[in-house]
Order: C-alpha cells, then structure tokens, then sequence
C-alpha cells in the first residue's frame, strides 16, 4: 500500500468519524493518524540505511589492500604503488582504515599523517589506528 493509498483510507476513517460526531472515535482517528506517519517515517529511516548498506556493500567489492590500509580501488592502488609518500590529500582520501571497516563497517579515510625520517605513518582521524607506508 502507498503513501497516497493510506492517505485516502486516514481521510475516509476521518470523514466517517466526523458524520458520527463521536469524540472517541475522532480521537482514536488521530492517534492512528500519528501511528502510520510514525510508521512511514521509521519505514523511510530504514530504506535509507538499506541503501547505505548496499552502498558500504559495493565499495568493499572494489577495495584492494594496501599494506595495512584498503585502497579505494585498483586504480588507486596502482597510483599508490607508483608514489612515494607523503601522498596528496585527495590521495589519502582513498585511503581507509582497516579497524573501522572491520568493527563498524565505516569506510573511514587515514588522511593524517606523521614523518619519521624517510617513514611516513598513516593515521585515521576516528579510531587513531596507525601504520607505517612506504
């Protein structure tokens, strides 16, 4: 049943509620009135997290590791391979963090980064999971 379906049946109810002029009658009518936006709401609430999941869901097909990190695709690790650290920051945005992809599902860049001589350590902004890249 859609939206504009509901929609004609919560007028009917209404409308038959209204010829009765009962009180109580009205009243239930405007708490289920309440009850099924509240249920199209939470409805709608979960079709989005359905497709963010299915979206988490595609993106991990495509990634490939990269040391400790997931590279965004093969493209981007092959960008990777070819470059030296630092790496840009549109680089790094591409760059995700094992731990948050493993415990909260969250693709997550590790756009920081620290220098130890000729290392630089990748860091994610969430979890501050860290590793040295090459």
């Amino acid at each position: 049943m859609v939206y504009s379906e509901i929609s004609q049946v919560l007028k009917d109810i209404a409308a038959v509620g209204k010829t009765l002029q009962d009180q109580e009658i009205n009243s239930k009518i405007i708490d289920l009135q309440g009850m099924i936006m509240d249920l199209m709401q939470e409805n709608q609430e979960l079709s989005q997290k359905v497709n963010e999941f299915d979206s988490i869901k595609n993106k991990k097909k495509l990634l490939k590791k990269f040391g400790n990190f997931w590279a965004q695709d093969a493209e981007t690790l092959a960008i990777l391979n070819k470059q030296k650290a630092p790496y840009d920051d549109e680089l790094t945005t591409s760059i995700y963090c094992p731990r948050c992809l493993a415990k909260d599902n969250k693709l997550v860049p590790v756009n920081n980064f620290q220098h130890f001589d000729d290392l630089y350590e990748l860091i994610c902004p969430v979890c501050e999971y860290s590793a040295i890249v090459r």
